[in-house]
This record gives C-alpha cells, structure tokens and sequence, in this order.
C-alpha cells in the first residue's frame, strides 16, 4: 500500500499536546527519547510548525512519508544544530556552503548539497527519494534546536501537512492534519514566520532556488558575491 494511502503508522493512543516555551522543558528530553524510539514529533521552528523524526531509521522516514500521504520518491531535508552537524551528514561542503551557513544559519535556509562519495551517509537513504542530495538547515528556534540535541542525531523536518495542503503556522492545524500519527506535539505559539524556508541547490552554480520561502535569494546572492 502506498505512502499517499496515509493508512499506517498511526499511533495507538491520542498525541501528548504540550505548551512548551522554555529549551531545558523536561517534556523535550521525553519527546527526545520518542524520536529515537522511532516516533514521530510536532514541533515548532521560525518558519511553520514541522514534523520531526530520527533521520538515521528508514522505518521512522517511512512513517513521515505515510503521515504526510507523500510519495517516497521525493526527497526529505533535515534540521541539525550546527554547521558543522550539518558536515557530518555526508555532504559535500564547500566555500559556498560555508559562506551561506555563516550568513544565514541558524535560519530559514535549507541548503540542498551533492553528496561526499568519500563519506558516510550520516542519516537512512529512505531520505533522499533516490536523488544524490541532501537537505540540510539549522533551525532558528530555540525549542527545535532543543529538540535535535534532544535527540542527539539528524532529524527529518519537514512541514506538518498533508501533502498538497499549506504549512500549519499553529501546532492546532497541524495536529488536526498529523497528529494522529504522532507521539508529541510541542506548542509554543504560533510560528514568527508563517511561511516555510527557502530551499536553495548547490548541485548547480552559483546556485539554484528550489522554493521561495523566508530569505530572499538575493539575499543569498548578495552573500556569495561578498
């Protein structure tokens, strides 16, 4: 049965919806252990509320996929907590990464980058939807970040939508479409932004924008070019 179905994976018992606004919440330690139990997460960042799961666990991936009614083929990006976490991935990281990341990270950039065939592919390749990239982005949000060291891996991140539906800027809407598949959902008032991040490529040169979002990608062209 397809992922789109969204049948699977549901949890047995409803999602624990805490209000949380503080970054050493003891909820984050439990909601930690859950992700590497292979549960899936609400929880917030700057740009919309996201659906978090253990990046390195294909059957924690997989169940993103079905949360979502998404087609496996189509790649996930994660969030980690620093740039050099995000090296660690098994990405090839060059001076346009490195310049992009110290401009805008933490923040809303999601930095598309070619894999490093000499290194080892920090997270599932259920991720990558069969392409030779990797997403990756540190969240400007203190109780995601929170989250991924709570964690202490890769986290998959990604809108907490149905496929095809706009991205919850409250923890309510995107309970209300995947919440049922959910271990937690960690409300801390609505998202600052309400938009998702923008995705730029580095597979191509200068750069390619992938989707418009929270940085204007002449703001990333501005900072190359410095």
């Amino acid at each position: 049965m397809s992922a789109s179905s969204r049948p699977a994976h549901r949890t047995e018992s409803a999602v624990r919806w805490r209000k949380v606004s503080d970054p050493g919440d003891p909820i984050l330690s439990e909601a930690g252990a859950a992700l590497r139990a292979g549960s899936l997460v609400i929880g917030p960042t700057e740009t919309v509320y996201g659906l978090f799961a253990d990046a390195t666990q294909t059957e924690a991936v997989l169940a993103v996929f079905a949360a979502k009614g998404r087609r496996p083929d189509h790649p996930l990006s994660v969030a980690v907590a620093s740039a050099e976490e995000a090296k660690r991935t098994g990405v090839a990281w060059d001076e346009r990464a490195e310049r992009l990341a110290t401009a805008f990270w933490p923040g809303p950039l999601t930095l598309v980058l070619p894999l490093d065939a000499d290194a080892k592919l920090g997270v599932s390749d259920a991720v990558l939807g069969g392409e030779n990239t990797l997403g990756v982005r540190v969240p400007d949000h203190p109780i995601a970040l929170a989250l991924v060291r709570a964690a202490g891996r890769p986290l998959v991140a990604t809108s907490a939508n149905e496929s095809g539906k706009p991205p919850p800027s409250d923890c309510k809407q995107a309970i209300e479409q995947v919440g049922p598949f959910c271990a937690f959902a960690l409300d801390a008032g609505p998202a600052e932004m309400g938009v998702a991040s923008t995705v730029i490529t580095l597979a191509e040169r200068p750069f390619g924008v992938i989707r418009e979002g929270g940085l204007s990608p002449d703001a990333v062209a501005r900072a190359l070019q410095e």
